[in-house]
């Protein structure tokens, strides 16, 4: 299974969820679908459009390293997180 999300979004040609990443992938966050809480959270830890993360984990609650902080992002969150890989 590629994603665990039950209502996939619609991507750009090379976006995927965040769950959807493969594990130690380096990717740009592109958009975050959710409401205005989530993205305020998300925001305070640093995940915006345009940041780069690494991918630790990308299921179950999601596992990624921003800033040099492990953070953890439950599975819903994960799903509302569009992502592209950066080539290295």
């Amino acid at each position: 299974m590629k994603g665990d999300c039950i209502q996939q979004g619609i991507h750009g040609p090379n976006q995927m969820t965040l769950d959807e990443a493969r594990r130690d992938a380096r990717v740009r966050v592109a958009r975050i679908t959710g409401g205005r809480r989530l993205v305020h959270r998300l925001a305070a830890l640093g995940i915006v459009p345009g940041a780069e993360l690494s991918v630790i984990r990308p299921r179950g609650p999601a596992l990624i390293s921003i800033g040099g902080a492990h953070v953890a992002v439950g599975r819903g969150e994960a799903c509302s997180i569009e992502v592209e890989e950066v080539t290295r």
